[in-house]
């Protein structure tokens, strides 16, 4: 919080023990921080900074300085959201010159001070009479929220939602929401829900008087004056009606005024309010009803066949006191009808059976007593039918109309044949008197009594019965299709008013008895039958039809029929496939109607093999043939609707081609011959091709025939090593590959090499072996005799395919020629690596042990090999001389001394191992 210093000044010269003055560290600090403090607006808060009485107090928002505050408490009284806020005080101690040197400023904490407040403030709400309304009200932080209406409490929840569902005029008040917090409590002024519409209406049912005064009136509430307009059945009132208006808060009151009211004026009228647009319209219905005189049955319609009834009814609530009728003649009621009155007088009515004639006015009189009386009229028109449908003879498969005709356009026309009406189309429109009953491609079942019946308003009348006959054939002959046989017969059956006679057409050719037709016909009762028995002559016959002549020189023709023979159109054909490829046989019924099995070598293979449709043909496909898939194949097509419904077609032999011997795998050592051999069948001859590691073409190697080839390879080296396959390649027909031939050379990768060594130094020779495994054994020979194991070692290693030998030659003396040989088992082979020559360096004349006399002359000499790198020449270590002549280094010296004494040796270094 500070800094202080102390110096003391001590003399070198002087010994002993001195103390200085007492020295005080004044610690700078604030004794109390403001804390963090959290308070609810319009309540008071305090933040405290304590220090000690020497520290000048200056307190901050943030970092505004608030100029105002020097004291130890910063105190917000009423405090206000606007006072949210970081504060922060700083303490200034000042320097005292007599006992302090130094002075400082010391910053407390951030106490950060949180206000509650409201976040959604409730507002007044318009809210019409039965609907629901919503206020809303929430806070800062999770208080309680409360809702009271006036000094009630509604409810207390942590959603501040209150909703009032299907309001009445008693919600109509203020409602206040207040926030409640552990530091306290903050409240709104009250909000108001206004509450508006209809208090009160005329009705629900207004009765009225025909021509006199009707009043209606509507009384709503809300807190401004309402505007109210009404409607008569959702349109303006008409002239003559007067509304007026009046306003005592807080209510509206309207009033409808109808001075002499019409017929026209009964029905709903609609009090409509609204209230400055601020809500939705309101609207409240009441009917108004008028009790007059009468209705009446109005133009009515009746028939002959049927009594009809007129009737007049009282509408309203008011009931005549008596009827009475008189007819189109003015003749009363009982000279032509009878009179029925209902219990309560409101209805009234005639009832007759009337004749065509009666069309006419008719009137009804209701009798209020001093209320007066009216009268209704009704128009009785009476409906028959003028004309009745005929009988018909007609002919099978031809159109007739029967008609019927009444005297005006019914409701509708209903035709009936043998007492049950038709559904079938008719032809007759709502303005028409004329129905005509279309039968069309008349069958045998139309044969029958029909009759029209008119409707009129719910009365019937019905025509005389027209009874119809229909001639033709009751049995066609019919398209026979068989399979296998050559005999068919067709059949035909004619009916009419009588018996007709029949005969049997092949085209325009009249057919009679003969070898190869027969005929056979009998007549009972008013139907005919006859049977034609055909030989057939071809696969199909067509157009055989039958006539029926009658007496009255009508003839009927009956259908057409054909007779076919199903069978195969194509059946499959000699095919042959190449293995392993698809091979697609086709087979093509006569119709497609039939099933089509196929067999191969006589047995079931339809729902183990594949099959498609293409145009007409269904195609047996085997993909990837074998060996196996070669035979006899047949289809046979299975007509089930038919007796003895099996047809076989002719067999069909697929033979198939490809590689019938695959060349074989084998294993060999380097430098002898291999050959694969490849036999294929056919015909045709197929293209053969080898291939090394499935993609390098070899070429066509040795042909021996069509069907056979060879592939020589003569001294094979490790190169040769691969998997070969033979390709026969038949054109269209496919290819087929043989199995893979895997061709493994054992031999040496990597030979030994000539190695020249110093004598006694170290010689190595490297030789790898590749194979399929490892030999089983390695030998190493010098000069066609096995190394010595005491002078050499030999070290074998193996990695994948690769085995590596490495011969170490110890201390060599004797010049050689090495050889690595290999032997394996499974099968036995030996390899052998090429000769590697060991040349031994050596000093071929070494200086030689002297004894001399002082000052005598001195000489000494080596001579090596031929071609050494370097030759040097050591007195005691040191160098003396490395002149090389002919292969030769000498040191002289021409007078000895003392120090000519010591060791001489020669030193070669040779290239390009650097041996010494």
């Amino acid at each position: 919080h500070g800094s202080s210093m102390a110096r003391v000044l001590v003399s070198t010269q002087s010994t002993g023990t001195l103390t200085s003055r007492a020295a005080t560290l004044r610690v700078l600090r604030i004794l109390e921080e403001p804390v963090d403090t959290t308070t609810v607006n319009s309540l008071s808060a305090t933040l405290t900074c304590q220090v000690d009485t020497t520290g000048i107090i200056t307190w901050y928002n943030s970092t505004t300085l608030l100029p105002d505050e020097r004291s130890p408490t910063l105190t917000f009284n009423p405090v206000t959201t606007y006072d949210q806020g970081d504060y922060h005080c700083r303490a200034t101690f000042p320097a005292t010159q007599a006992e302090f040197l130094f002075g400082g400023m010391v910053q407390s904490r951030d106490a950060t001070l949180t206000v509650h407040r409201f976040v959604t403030v409730p507002e007044t709400k318009y809210v019409t009479l039965g609907s629901s309304v919503t206020v809303k009200c929430t806070g800062t932080g999770d208080p309680d929220i409360i809702w009271n209406k006036g000094d009630t409490e509604l409810q207390s929840d942590k959603t501040g939602t209150l909703t009032l569902d299907s309001v009445t005029f008693s919600d109509d008040a203020d409602y206040t929401c207040s926030l409640i917090y552990p530091e306290g409590q903050i409240s709104r002024d009250p909000v108001h829900v206004h509450v508006r519409g209809v208090k009160t209406l005329s009705g629900p049912i207004v009765e009225g008087v025909l021509g006199n005064q009707v009043v209606i009136t509507c009384v709503t509430q809300g807190e401004i004056e309402a505007t109210i307009t009404w409607q008569h059945n959702s349109t303006s009132l008409r002239p003559g009606v007067t509304t007026t208006s009046s306003y005592t808060a807080p209510q509206t009151t309207s009033i409808v005024t109808i001075a002499t009211s019409l017929t026209s004026d009964q029905g709903v009228y609609t009090c409509q309010v609204t209230w400055d647009g601020q809500t939705g319209d309101v609207s409240q219905e009441t009917t108004v009803r008028l009790n007059y005189v009468i209705s009446s049955s109005g133009s009515i319609f009746g028939t002959e066949d049927n009594a009809v009834t007129i009737t007049c009814s009282a509408h309203g609530h008011v009931a005549p006191d008596s009827w009475s009728w008189r007819d189109a003649n003015n003749t009363g009621s009982a000279n032509w009808g009878t009179l029925t009155t209902s219990v309560d007088l409101f209805t009234s009515s005639v009832t007759w059976t009337p004749e065509r004639f009666d069309t006419g006015i008719y009137t009804c009189t209701a009798d209020y007593g001093s209320r007066g009386i009216s009268e209704k009229e009704a128009d009785l028109t009476v409906q028959y039918i003028k004309t009745s449908p005929s009988d018909l003879t007609i002919v099978y498969g031809s159109e007739a109309t029967l008609t019927c005709i009444t005297n005006l356009p019914p409701d509708q026309f209903t035709w009936y044949k043998d007492g049950i009406e038709i559904t079938s189309p008719t032809t007759a429109s709502p303005t028409s008197s004329t129905s005509h009953l279309l039968l069309s491609s008349i069958d045998f079942p139309d044969a029958a009594d029909y009759r029209c019946q008119a409707g009129f308003s719910g009365r019937l009348t019905q025509s005389t019965t027209a009874t119809v006959i229909v001639r033709g054939f009751t049995v066609n002959p019919q398209d026979t299709t068989t399979v296998n046989v050559t005999v068919a017969t067709l059949s035909c059956k004619a009916i009419g008013d009588v018996a007709p006679e029949l005969s049997w057409y092949q085209g325009t050719t009249k057919l009679s008895h003969g070898p190869t037709i027969s005929i056979s016909s009998k007549a009972v009762g008013v139907e005919s039958s006859s049977s034609l028995t055909v030989s057939l002559l071809s696969a199909t016959t067509p157009d055989y039809h039958c006539t029926a002549s009658f007496p009255d020189d009508v003839t009927v023709t009956s259908s057409s029929a054909s007779i076919t023979v199903l069978g195969v159109e194509q059946g499959p054909v000699d095919s042959v496939g190449v293995v392993g490829n698809g091979v697609v046989l086709g087979c093509k019924p006569s119709d497609d109607s039939g099933t089509i099995a196929w067999l191969h070598n006589g047995t079931d293979i339809t729902g183990i093999s594949t099959t498609a449709e293409v145009d007409g043909t269904t195609q047996l496909q085997l993909s990837e043939v074998s060996w196996d898939t070669a035979g006899l194949y047949q289809c046979v097509v299975t007509y089930y609707q038919y007796t003895s419904p099996t047809y076989a077609a002719q067999p069909a032999t697929l033979a198939i081609r490809g590689v019938t011997q695959s060349p074989s795998s084998m294993i060999t050592e380097e430098g002898s011959d291999v050959t694969l051999t490849c036999l294929t069948t056919g015909p045709p001859a197929p293209a053969i091709t080898w291939y090394k590691n499935t993609d390098v073409s070899l070429g066509n190697g040795r042909i021996s025939n069509d069907y056979q080839s060879l592939l020589v390879m003569s001294s094979v080296d490790l190169t040769t090593t691969g998997d070969y396959k033979c390709e026969a390649d038949y054109g269209d027909i496919g290819k087929h590959e043989s199995e893979i031939a895997t061709v493994i050379v054992r031999g040496i990768e990597s030979h030994p090499s000539a190695t020249t060594a110093v004598k006694t130094n170290l010689a190595r020779f490297t030789c790898v072996i590749r194979g399929d495994k490892p030999p089983s054994i390695i030998t190493w020979t010098r000069d066609d005799t096995p190394v010595s194991t005491t002078t050499t070692t030999v070290t074998t290693t193996t990695e994948g395919d690769d085995t590596t030998t490495v011969l170490e030659v110890r201390e060599v003396e004797v010049e050689g020629d090495y050889v690595c040989r290999a032997e394996f088992e499974d099968p036995v082979g030996i390899v052998r690596s090429d000769v590697a020559r060991l040349t031994v360096l050596d000093l071929l004349t070494v200086p030689q042990t002297q004894d001399i006399v002082l000052g005598y002359p001195l000489s000494l000499s080596c001579t090596v090999p031929p071609t050494p790198h370097s030759l040097t020449f050591y007195h005691n270590s040191s160098v003396v001389g490395d002149v090389v002549q002919d292969s030769v280094v000498r040191v002289e010296v021409e007078e000895a001394v003392l120090e000519s004494a010591g060791e001489y040796m020669c030193g070669v270094v040779y290239q390009p191992d650097q041996s010494t």
